[in-house]
């Protein structure tokens, strides 16, 4: 399905669903990058286990992320509601959550 047929709430799902028909399957981190959107770097303290009696001392966590993630995340999600785009999960065999990539949906493009 053409672009311009597609009615969307927003200039930003235009360019999302623009972005996954261009490029296929695309984790968040890649949209916001073929955006470029800035990042930014946050750090937060916090205490890791109980040893004993003693608790640990607290350590340090930096991590980059993008400020408007959430934004690429809630467009996201209206056009999966919309059945336009879906989501699915690899697991690359590490531990933690997988990976989730976003593609159009197969008919769609």
């Amino acid at each position: 399905m053409l672009t311009h047929e597609i009615e969307f709430d927003s200039e930003i799902q235009k360019d999302i669903y623009n972005a996954l028909a261009l490029n296929g399957t695309l984790k968040r981190d890649e949209i916001c990058r073929l955006f470029g959107f800035d990042t930014y770097t946050y750090s937060h303290s916090q205490y890791v286990s109980k040893i004993g009696r003693h608790l640990q001392k607290p350590y340090l966590i930096e991590r980059e992320t993008y400020n408007k993630r959430t934004t690429v995340y809630d467009n996201l999600k209206k056009l999966l509601e919309r059945g336009l785009v879906e989501k699915y999960t690899k697991n690359n065999g590490k531990r933690g959550r997988p990976p989730v990539f976003w593609k159009i949906k197969d008919g769609e493009a």
